[in-house]
């Protein structure tokens, strides 16, 4: 890939010069511990870019060469006075003799190679590095959804995403001791703010991250780089959806908290407006009963009926109502008509004979009869179904019911048959 291409694409999406350099400064507790052992404070970078990292080793009074193949950023690094070569990183580890340098590290190199590459570079590191010396690697962590479906692939030389557990376990099958992963690079947000949102979980865990690796040595050259290994950093997926979801529930509770505060509180309402509805019911009942009760409602009763009378006339005329009146009068008298035919005849007679002498017998015979006429044929339907089933039973010779009978309990049935068929011939 052309020279001038990776210059101006670094300058754009790599960063500012000064930014990169307060990124790296995340790294200075493991410099102090290099630059105050005598032997380790000699360092080897790989693929050194644009001599950010150089700069802070030259910092930290670390002896460092940095090897690119990139001659324009090797350019770029000679105008700091920084120690550069052209060599690619495996040819540079190989002129290294065994346990020379502290420090063996690489910013955004190993997403380039193929992983059989990557293997032989860690077996080199490790070659090359003093017992307790160190191997710092750091690429972008594909654990943020966001760097493992497009930002990684932003660069056209870029291989393939390394996940950190591959790159943990490939050390340890290097020889290397303790490998530990260092998430870097998330927002402020992420720092500081125990509010995240859903876009944070793909967006939000580090972006980049760094393989953190010693090489065995006595144990007293190991206890000195104690406190680097402690040091815990970054978020990942994990952490994130546990706070996420810590979070979301509670939300969740203070939501359930607010409802049933707000339920508790339109009960106590609804009860209080019952009982003030119970109270004025109680109220008018008590008012309607001292009305009506009044001498006054009682004696303009017949006013009242007067008025009604009144209303509606003139919603249905006289004519309307003057039949309805004699119907309604009519309904009411014949009960007692039927009490005087029984009990006083003589009056039930000499009644019939004024009516008949003012012709009315006839018409209100003719409306008594239409008026009951629908009744008396369902009593008359009723009765003659009951006799019918009386006199014509059901034929149980020629059904399951009557085969399931005894033979004594057939000769009874057979005897009431014919004296119900003797029956219906009288």
């Amino acid at each position: 890939m052309d020279d001038l291409f990776n210059l101006a694409f670094e300058d754009v999406y790599r960063g500012a010069r000064d930014d990169i350099k307060a990124r790296l400064a995340f790294y200075d507790p493991i410099l102090k511990q290099l630059s105050q052992h005598q032997g380790m404070a000699k360092a080897i970078d790989l693929g050194c870019g644009r001599g950010e990292w150089l700069e802070l080793l030259r910092a930290h009074h670390i002896d460092a060469q940095g090897v690119d193949l990139d001659e324009e950023m090797l350019i770029r690094c000679r105008a700091y006075g920084l120690k550069t070569q052209k060599i690619d990183a495996i040819s540079a580890l190989k002129a290294l003799p065994e346990n020379s340098v502290g420090l063996v590290s690489a910013f955004h190199l190993i997403e380039h190679l193929p992983f059989e590459v990557l293997l032989h570079l860690l077996k080199e590191a490790f070659r090359v590095l003093v017992p307790g010396g160190l191997l710092l690697l750091e690429t972008p962590n594909p654990e943020n959804l966001s760097v493992a479906s497009q930002w990684f692939y932003l660069d056209p030389s870029h291989q393939k995403p390394l996940p950190p557990e591959l790159m943990r376990f490939s050390a340890e099958f290097s020889g290397f001791y303790r490998p530990k992963i260092l998430r870097l690079n998330e927002s402020s947000k992420i720092q500081s703010s125990s509010n995240i949102d859903l876009l944070d979980l793909f967006v939000g865990v580090s972006p980049d991250y760094a393989l953190l690796a010693q090489k065995p040595a006595d144990e007293k050259i190991l206890e000195l780089f104690d406190v680097v290994f402690e040091k815990g950093s970054g978020a990942d997926l994990a952490s994130l959806t546990t706070r996420y979801q810590r979070q979301e529930d509670w939300r969740r509770d203070e939501l359930e908290k607010r409802l049933l505060q707000e339920i508790v509180a339109n009960t106590a309402q609804h009860l209080a407006l019952e009982a003030r509805h119970e109270q004025l019911e109680a109220r008018y009942s008590n008012l309607e009963q001292l009305f009506f009760n009044r001498w006054a409602w009682r004696i303009c009763a017949p006013l009242r009926l007067v008025a009604k009378q009144a209303r509606l006339v003139r919603e249905y005329g006289w004519r309307t109502r003057f039949k309805a009146l004699l119907k309604k009068c009519a309904t009411t008298l014949l009960p007692l008509e039927k009490y005087i035919k029984v009990h006083h005849p003589k009056i039930h007679f000499m009644i019939m004979g004024a009516l008949h002498r003012l012709g009315w017998h006839a018409r209100l015979r003719a409306w008594y009869i239409a008026k009951n006429q629908a009744s008396w044929a369902q009593a008359k339907s009723k009765e003659q179904q009951n006799l019918d089933f009386v006199l014509h039973p059901f034929d149980l010779e020629n059904d399951d019911v009557y085969a399931a009978l005894s033979k004594s309990s057939q000769k009874i049935y057979k005897a009431l048959s014919k004296q119900l068929q003797r029956r219906r011939e009288i």
